[in-house]
């Protein structure tokens, strides 16, 4: 049985060929990046807000689930985080969908934010671009666009921070 040599860098290496442990160590960095970004980024005065629906999948919706989870003993809105293709029927002029994908081309985020288009909720993008984009874009909707170089997983501060 080989030995792991928990001492040596090398062996992270070879055990974390994606660089996880590199990004978590970058956080707080990056975490400081997306809330200056978001204190530029001109959100629209949203009122009469009491229900926030986040769309994403993956790595795009874990800083929705973070988020909530921060929120729930404080908010007075309900905070959803939806991983599905659907809509729910109780979304309306009181709700703010965020559609959230890394990519933008996520495909169940997509189909239930082309619904959202056709209700009278306000919307949010938070992407680095794809669909979503265009989406937003064509129907002049807020989006917040940013630029990280990662697996969507480890983008969990601009999921959070606008």
């Amino acid at each position: 049985m080989n030995e792991i040599m928990l001492d040596e860098t090398t062996t992270y290496d070879t055990l974390d060929p994606e660089g996880m442990g590199q990004r978590i160590r970058e956080l707080p960095e990056v975490i400081l990046d997306a809330w200056r970004a978001a204190g530029e980024f001109e959100l629209p005065q949203y009122d009469n807000i009491d229900k926030v629906l986040i769309l994403g999948m993956g790595g795009s919706a874990i800083g929705g689930d973070l988020v909530r989870r921060l929120l729930i003993d404080e908010s007075k809105a309900q905070l959803t985080v939806l991983r599905d293709y659907t809509l729910p029927s109780w979304v309306d002029e009181k709700t703010l969908v965020v559609g959230s994908s890394y990519s933008g081309n996520t495909e169940e985020m997509l189909s239930a934010f082309e619904q959202a288009l056709n209700t009278p909720a306000k919307k949010l993008v938070i992407t680095t671009g794809g669909k979503l984009l265009d989406m937003a874009r064509e129907n002049n909707i807020p989006a917040f666009v940013f630029n990280y170089a990662s697996q969507p997983r480890a983008a969990i501060a601009w999921g959070i921070f606008p």
